[in-house]
């Protein structure tokens, strides 16, 4: 069996290396990133594809993979029965369960602009990128809902299963992170289709007449084209039932913070699935959903103190 130092035995060109896994690999004043990562890897080895050490290392890829790892392990120290992989083709994973549930991991890369804005970010505030950011979510989920339809044409999963979408907002700016009072994640903007928050104000008072998040059903790239941006107001996308997001990556993960593991999940419901996920399935972060309806927090199972 592989020692779990093998999963920083650097094997491609330089240049195709991922920036953050040169800064974990090498990192000579804190090593507990390497650490963290090496330990999850003695779990997931069994579980991890015969490409999962190529594309640890590889430019674009590095979050997602990491992602994918650390999501498996976690779901299994949390008492899940996580099956290890059986075949070349699936979702990353597989959890035992009538009807069973399969997970694909995923972690939007970021681009030129949003990579220049993070780093403007550490040093300042910067302008928030709401829309590059929102279409960098609605790709991810449209090649994910494309692979579900794959999976469902070759027999892999059936349409009775549960099929959650696992995405990390780790390789996007730190803009695309929670809110601290309440506010949603920017990836709910893909999928209940919020648009920017807006107010009503009399003129000649200034009263606040009303207040509230608009509705922006679509969200428009620079070429003009129209995506998508609410896919769980119906029941077009109904083969997802859930999405469960995570901004954070390796660097600032929970524990670094004093935080348990899973504390940073939000799980997103699809009121519309055919296979429904039950409320709880982690117990950790917040779980969203339609209630009364209005889009809005379903159980907090979050502690702030340490």
């Amino acid at each position: 069996m592989p020692t779990p130092r093998e999963l920083f035995a650097t094997t491609v060109p330089p240049s195709e290396l991922d920036p953050v896994y040169i800064f974990i690999r090498d990192d000579q004043y804190d090593d507990s990133h390497r650490r963290y990562l090496e330990d999850l890897w003695t779990e997931y080895e069994p579980y991890a594809d015969r490409n999962f050490l190529d594309q640890f290392q590889r430019r674009g890829h590095h979050q997602a993979r990491a992602w994918e790892m650390r999501l498996t392990v976690v779901l299994k120290r949390l008492g899940l029965p996580v099956c290890a992989r059986t075949g070349k083709a699936g979702p990353d994973i597989r959890i035992e369960g009538q009807p069973p549930m399969w997970v694909e991991a995923t972690a939007p890369s970021s681009t030129e602009e949003l990579r220049m804005l993070h780093d403007l970010a550490l040093r300042g505030p910067v302008p928030v990128p709401e829309t590059s950011i929102l279409l960098r979510y609605t790709q991810a989920l449209q090649e994910k809902w494309d692979k579900y339809n794959d999976y469902l044409a070759a027999g892999i999963v059936a349409p009775s299963d549960s099929y959650v979408i696992a995405i990390s907002g780790s390789a996007l700016p730190e803009p695309s992170t929670p809110g601290s009072y309440g506010e949603p994640p920017s990836v709910a903007q893909a999928l209940y289709g919020i648009g920017p928050f807006t107010w009503q104000i009399e003129v000649g008072t200034g009263r606040v007449v009303d207040a509230g998040w608009s509705h922006r059903p679509n969200a428009r790239k620079t070429t003009g084209a129209s995506v998508e941006s609410d896919l769980f107001l119906s029941d077009k996308r109904a083969g997802i039932s859930a999405v469960l997001y995570s901004p954070h990556g390796t660097q600032n993960r929970p524990q670094v913070y004093e935080r348990v593991e899973g504390w940073d999940f939000e799980i997103f419901h699809n009121e519309f699935a055919s296979a429904p996920l039950k409320p709880g399935l982690t117990n950790r972060g917040r779980e969203w959903g339609v209630k009364d309806g209005e889009m809005r927090i379903l159980h907090d199972y979050r502690q702030w103190s340490p």
